[in-house]
C-alpha cells in the first residue's frame, strides 16, 4: 500500500520546505491530492512510480517554494533566526546565572572574605572553652 510510504516521504519533503508550519501543511495536502487523483486514473500506481511522477522529495520541495511570495519566505527564515537567537540567549542567561549561584554557594560554604582585591583571606571559628 502506498499510505505509508508516503508519509515518510512527505516528511522527508517537509524537512526541505523552509516555510510556516501551515504553508507546509497546505502544499503537502496539494502533492497528495495530485498523487490521489495520478491513482485514480492508474489504480496499479506504486511508490516507484509516485516517486517518478513527483521527483525527489528535494526538488520537490524546492519547486514548491518557488511558487510561494519570496515575502513569505524571507520573514519566515528572520522569525526562525530570531528565534534561535532569542534561545541562544536564553541559554548563556541561565548558564551565568548558574554559574553566579555556584560561586555565591561555595563563598558562602568557604567563608571567603575579599579584603583587597589582590588579597584573599579565610576566617574560621575559634571555639573558647
Amino acid at each position: 500500500m502506498l499510505a505509508v510510504p508516503l508519509t515518510d516521504y512527505y516528511e522527508e519533503v517537509r524537512r526541505y520546505l523552509t516555510c510556516p508550519e501551515e504553508v507546509k501543511d497546505d502544499l503537502i495536502y496539494d502533492v497528495n491530492r495530485k498523487v490521489m487523483d495520478l491513482n485514480a486514473d492508474r489504480p496499479d500506481l506504486d511508490y516507484d512510480d509516485v516517486v517518478d511522477f513527483l521527483g525527489d522529495p528535494e526538488d520537490l520541495a524546492q519547486s514548491l517554494l518557488d511558487n510561494i511570495e519570496e515575502e513569505a519566505i524571507l520573514a519566515y527564515q528572520a522569525h526562525q533566526k530570531r528565534s534561535r537567537l532569542l534561545r541562544k540567549v536564553g541559554i548563556v542567561a541561565v548558564i551565568v546565572a548558574l554559574s553566579i549561584s555556584l560561586l555565591c554557594l561555595i563563598a558562602l560554604k568557604t567563608d571567603v572574605h575579599v579584603v583587597r582585591s589582590d588579597l584573599l583571606t579565610t576566617s574560621s571559628a575559634v571555639q573558647l572553652d
